[in-house]
């Protein structure tokens, strides 16, 4: 960590100076505080050495160069109201310094009350070591939330400061594609050219852009462009295109949708714009699977139920529609009904594996029918799409349960063949490994599971298991 070793030199600068040239006595547990605050910086341990820095400033106010690695270290640790105290303490003891001015101006960033782009601030961070890495990441993480007022001028202000980061001018192209296409198309061109992380969806966006400019309205533009970052998951951005959609042609039922069902994946509650598009559309089952949806990530299962069965009226042959029904009934404890209609997805769409896959995901979840549903599902997958490694992988685990281990692992070493970064085959080898004492094994299977997606719901199944299985050895 570079701001913990230039931390720990200007602390050892200070305890040098102290120790030379401060003509009175310093108490002996200041300089032991000191210490301790040395030797939590050289282990990497800030918040110990903050600690350790403030006792030090108990025990002997006067002590101001202290100040400012204190206020280094808080910064970092984004203890914001401790670093607000160590600037105080600075503006009161040497107001016109540049530690202090640069302290202040990296507070300010922070809490995006300024930017470096007037005069005085551009000629200020030529003088301030990390400012400029401070403005970008505190831009990317303000772009990154969504927080388009603060993150813009931030990156304006970076572009300002360093003319040649496309990082940052690609991301300004991107909320100005969402914000006012028509004139981001150059912008967008710049950023396809010059950008390694945005170059292809910039390149969409500006092909996008000119064939609707040329052909639809304005609010079908802003919709197509909401599309193509929904698509990669920019959903900030794709919910201020929707935004714009919207307040263009109110009575626009498709953006109104999909505005809703991005407000719910970036967590806010999207359910007036939904109910919006179904007032719109009342005839399209579409927005009623939407709503189910929202409903269903609300837990509120019956209501969900209500919208399917509306859009199933509408539209009785539709699989998605089905496999909507299948999630309700399943989120109710109806596990026959569940069934049933994940049955009727696979009747109504028999060359689809996905249909097939979540038949055979359903009934080996529950461990349902396995040997008469859940595995003639997984083959069905398998063969409709052996180049999938969620077939494979439902297969083998449909055999492990049915103790048929030499298929189960047949199968989900293909599956792992196609996807070695599946956690969840690595997880069911561990289980499979383990039924047949392969200790060592499993335990390999398990470690390989924990590391690839730490965060996975079967990483953490993964770590559970290796934490038993080590305890028992």
């Amino acid at each position: 960590m570079t701001y913990l070793r230039q931390t720990s030199l200007r602390l050892l600068f200070v305890l040098l100076t102290l120790g030379l040239f401060t003509p009175t006595a310093q108490p002996l547990p200041f300089y032991q505080s000191l210490s301790h605050a040395q030797h939590a910086l050289d282990y990497e341990r800030p918040s110990q050495a903050l600690l350790a820095l403030e006792q030090a400033l108990a025990f002997e106010p006067a002590s101001q160069g202290l100040h400012k690695p204190a206020f280094d270290i808080a910064f970092n640790l984004g203890l914001w109201e401790q670093a607000e105290t160590h600037l105080l303490a600075l503006q009161a003891h040497d107001p016109s310094s540049v530690d202090t001015a640069c302290a202040r101006l990296k507070l300010q960033l922070a809490h995006a009350e300024v930017t470096p782009s007037t005069p005085d601030n551009v000629l200020l961070t030529s003088d301030c070591p990390g400012i400029v890495a401070l403005l970008g990441q505190l831009a990317s993480d303000f772009f990154k939330a969504g927080n388009f007022m603060e993150a813009v001028p931030l990156l304006q202000s970076q572009v300002a400061l360093e003319p040649e980061n496309s990082h940052a001018q690609a991301m300004l192209a991107l909320y100005a594609a969402a914000t006012e296409p028509e004139y981001a198309t150059d912008k967008l061109r710049e950023a396809q050219a010059s950008s390694d992380h945005y170059a292809r969806l910039a390149l969409e966006l500006l092909l996008l852009i000119q064939d609707s400019l040329a052909k639809e309205t304005p609010a079908y533009t802003y919709a197509q462009v909401g599309q193509a970052f929904a698509r990669t998951k920019e959903w900030h951005l794709a919910q201020e295109a929707f935004k714009q959609a919207v307040q263009l042609d109110p009575e626009y039922a498709q953006a109104w949708g999909y505005l809703g069902v991005i407000k719910d994946s970036v967590g806010a509650d999207g359910e007036n714009e939904l109910l919006e598009a179904v007032r719109l559309a009342p005839e399209d089952p579409v927005f009623l699977i939407m709503q189910a949806d929202h409903y269903n990530r609300r837990g509120e299962y019956s209501k969900a139920l209500s919208m399917l069965e509306q859009a199933a009226a509408l539209d009785e042959n539709n699989p998605a529609i089905a496999v909507a029904l299948g999630e309700t009934y399943t989120n109710l404890g109806d596990f026959e009904r569940a069934r049933m209609a994940y049955r009727q997805s696979t009747l109504l769409s028999p060359d689809e594996p996905l249909f097939w896959q979540l038949l055979a995901d359903f009934s080996l979840r529950f461990e349902l029918d396995i040997a008469a549903l859940g595995l003639p599902a997984a083959r069905n997958a398998v063969i409709l799409a052996p180049g999938s490694s969620q077939g494979w992988r439902a297969l083998g685990y449909g055999h492990f349960l049915l103790a048929n281990f030499s298929l189960s692992e047949r199968a989900l070493q293909r599956a792992v063949d196609i996807e070695p970064s599946d956690p969840i085959v690595q997880y069911y080898l561990g289980l499979l490994f383990q039924s047949q004492g392969q200790i060592d094994n499993a335990l390999s299977a398990w470690v390989m599971a924990s590391r690839l997606a730490p965060d996975h719901p079967y990483a953490r199944l993964a770590q559970r298991a290796l934490d038993a299985l080590i305890i028992h050895r």
